[in-house]
């Protein structure tokens, strides 16, 4: 079991370094000189447009709603993208391994209750045994004391 999660894992993984060629921003220019539009190709949870301004001071870009978390976000983005993918697994296997305590379980009260079914069957048929045959039980005699060889009064 612990080959085949693992085999799991690893096609899970996988697919984490498949999403992540998807995962980067596709920059697209907008004809006036001044907005660029970053197009975030993400799961469905991100499904916005970032829009970046030239800054006239530098003459560097910044995001108009962060300035300093621009260069960081694919990371961060990126880092909580495999954290949810890590997290997803997780819980998967977790669900998998609680399945399969509730159908072992199961299989457990399964068999009790057929094992009790024919143990009642069983003691059905001997009280109606019973019920035909009484069983009397024998009459035991009685051990009487006497004396044998004792002196007379």
């Amino acid at each position: 079991m612990f080959r085949k999660e693992s085999r799991h894992l690893a096609k899970q993984l996988w697919r984490i370094s498949w999403y992540k060629q998807d995962f980067l921003p596709k920059l697209t220019i907008s004809p006036s000189v001044d907005l660029i539009t970053v197009a975030a190709v993400t799961p469905q949870s991100f499904p916005h447009n970032m829009v970046l301004t030239s800054s006239p001071s530098t003459g560097t870009l910044s995001d108009s709603t962060t300035s300093g978390q621009s260069r960081d976000a694919p990371n961060a983005l990126e880092k909580s993208f495999e954290r949810r993918l890590k997290r997803k697994i997780k819980n998967r296997e977790s669900a998998a391994r609680s399945r399969a305590r509730k159908q072992a379980y199961h299989n457990e009260l399964v068999s009790k209750v057929s094992r009790l079914e024919e143990e009642n069957i069983k003691l059905k048929k001997e009280k109606e045994f019973e019920k035909k045959f009484p069983i009397e039980p024998s009459p035991e005699q009685k051990y009487q004391l006497r004396r044998t060889s004792s002196a007379s009064f």
